[in-house]
């Protein structure tokens, strides 16, 4: 993961129970303090990968990142 070029993170996954033949594996991923910048919420969507998404109040953009993510089907909760 990165930030303007800039690698932030690093996700490695490590799988240690089996699992059935017909389970897959399941991740969430939580997309946090959104509300100062409307083009890091338009790059998330343009993904089409399902995230879940949190929106601090009050900020610049927070109702704008809202109804963005709700018109696109991305909802906060």
């Amino acid at each position: 993961m990165s930030w303007n070029g800039l690698i932030t993170h690093h996700l490695i996954f490590n799988h240690f129970l089996p699992l059935h033949p017909k389970e897959k594996p399941m991740i969430a991923i939580i997309v946090d303090d959104l509300g100062y910048d409307m083009s890091v919420v338009k790059s998330l969507i343009n993904l089409e990968i399902p995230l879940n998404y949190a929106i601090l109040p009050y900020l610049p953009y927070s109702k704008e990142i809202a109804q963005l993510l709700y018109i696109h089907q991305h909802f906060c909760g």
